[in-house]
Order: C-alpha cells, then structure tokens, then sequence
C-alpha cells in the first residue's frame, strides 16, 4: 500500500510508534521480542508479532511521472484531484508476502489507517490498480479492510 502526500515529510520513529500502538493496542514497542520498531532516513521496519511491514518514505511523486499528468488517466474526478494534488509518499509492504493477500492486507490497512491524515491525498493499492482519495471514505475502507482477518 502506498499512502501519497500532499509535501514530503520525514519518517518519524515517533509518529510511527504511536500509529503501531493505535493500530494494535502495544504501548510499549520494543521493550520486549514482540514488537519493534526501526528506522533509518527514509526506510523503516516494524515488527509486531507475526507481521512485518517496511517502509520506504520519498520526496517525489510517485512513478516519477508528473502528478498531474498520470492523473489525467484516472476514471473519477476526485481521484484525479487527489492523484495530481501528491509530491511525495510512503509505501508499506508486507515483508515475505504473497501468501495470504486477505491478511497481509488487513495488516497493512491497520497500520495505513493510522498514519492517515491531511497531509495524504489518498491510498493506492499497486497490486490491485487501485486509488482511492483520502476523503470521508479512506479511513472507514481501511477499517473495514483491517478487521477482515485482525
């Protein structure tokens, strides 16, 4: 999953301690086998256990195509919109997925929906093609995406 932002911003360990402890109720990352986080410049890990997600956070648009003009391809005018509005984006990816798409997806959509907010113009999905603009939608879809199988 791939969350696109409106400017680029630094991937702070913090910012993302306190989405993995939203996202799964730890309040204690690291202190214990179970869950860790790491993160070096733009690339972090998180570990909780038995899930673990990279990140990969960068300071231009996505496919390094103008926003604007790959947007043009987009079917729904808000997508359009939200697509040709980003500069920057962070992906997470399920470490060794490809297994069981359901959960790997939900464990993502956890963790996306608390890193969500007005910075992210919205969320694609590259394996499915899919866009969705980080309007009154997103959060509920990726809540309703996280409980699937979490």
């Amino acid at each position: 999953m791939v969350l696109l932002l409106r400017k680029p911003v630094p991937l702070h360990s913090d910012k993302l301690s306190t989405a993995v402890e939203h996202a799964w109720g730890v309040s204690s990352i690291g202190e214990d086998v179970d869950s860790f986080i790491t993160q070096s410049g733009d690339k972090g890990l998180v570990y909780v256990k038995p899930h673990l997600i990279s990140l990969l956070n960068a300071s231009r648009p996505y496919f390094n195509v103008d926003p604007e003009e790959h947007a043009k391809a987009l079917p729904q005018a808000s997508q359009r919109k939200a697509w040709g509005e980003h500069q920057a984006w962070i992906s997470l990816d399920y470490v060794r997925g490809g297994r069981d798409l359901e959960l790997e997806y939900s464990v993502l959509a956890r963790l996306a929906a608390e890193m969500l907010d007005e910075n992210c113009s919205g969320l694609y999905i590259p394996r499915e093609s899919s866009f969705i603009p980080n309007d009154s939608f997103l959060f509920r879809e990726l809540e309703q995406m996280a409980l699937k199988r979490n």
